[in-house]
C-alpha cells in the first residue's frame, strides 16, 4: 500500500479528524468514498473494515483500524512529523479529557441539532426545524471559541480538508 487509504465522507467530523491528523503529519493519503447514509448503506466491503457500518475505517502498510480516535492515535505515533498531542503526561490528560468532553456532550448537539438542521435538511430539501438554535449565534456568543476557530480555519490542514 502506497499512502494511507481513510475510507469515509468528507462530511463526517471524525473523518475530518482522522484526515485532519495525517494533514498536520504531513501525510498524502487517499480518502475513499463510503457514506453510511445512503439508501442500502454500506457494502460488504466496507462492513469488512468497519464491522458497525460507520465512517471513518483506515489502511496503511501495517494496519488496518476503524474509530477516529484509534486511527488518529495510529497516525500520531506511525508517522514522522510534529506531536499531535501535549509532551506531558498530565496535559496529555487533560487533552483527552476534553476530547472526551466534545465527543460526549459537544457532539451530538452539534451534529443532531446544527448540522442536521442548517446543513444536512437544506442540502435535501427537507424543511428544518425553526426551533433549532442558530450555529452562528451560538458561536458569536462564545468570543474565545470564535477566536480559536478564527486561528484554526487559517491553518493549511484545516483549509484543506475541511474547506
Amino acid at each position: 500500500m502506497e499512502r494511507p487509504v481513510v475510507y469515509g465522507g468528507g462530511f463526517s467530523v471524525y473523518v475530518q479528524a482522522v484526515r485532519l491528523a495525517l494533514a498536520e503529519k504531513g501525510v498524502a493519503h487517499e480518502l475513499v468514498p463510503v457514506d453510511p447514509f445512503e439508501p442500502g448503506g454500506v457494502d460488504a466491503a466496507h462492513l469488512e473494515r468497519q464491522p458497525f457500518g460507520l465512517i471513518p475505517a483506515f489502511a496503511d502498510a501495517t494496519v488496518r483500524l476503524y474509530e477516529a480516535d484509534a486511527i488518529a492515535r495510529h497516525v500520531d505515533e506511525a508517522y514522522p512529523g510534529p506531536s499531535l498531542m501535549p509532551a506531558t503526561v498530565e496535559a496529555r490528560a487533560r487533552a483527552n479529557q476534553l476530547l472526551g468532553i466534545l465527543r460526549a456532550y459537544a457532539y451530538p448537539t452539534w451534529v443532531r441539532t446544527l448540522d442536521v438542521e442548517q446543513v444536512t435538511r437544506p442540502r435535501r430539501g427537507i424543511a428544518t426545524d425553526e426551533a433549532a438554535p442558530d450555529g452562528a449565534e451560538l458561536l458569536r456568543a462564545h468570543t474565545d471559541v470564535r477566536a480559536w476557530w478564527d486561528r484554526m480555519r487559517l491553518r493549511e490542514s484545516v483549509r484543506t480538508v475541511v474547506g
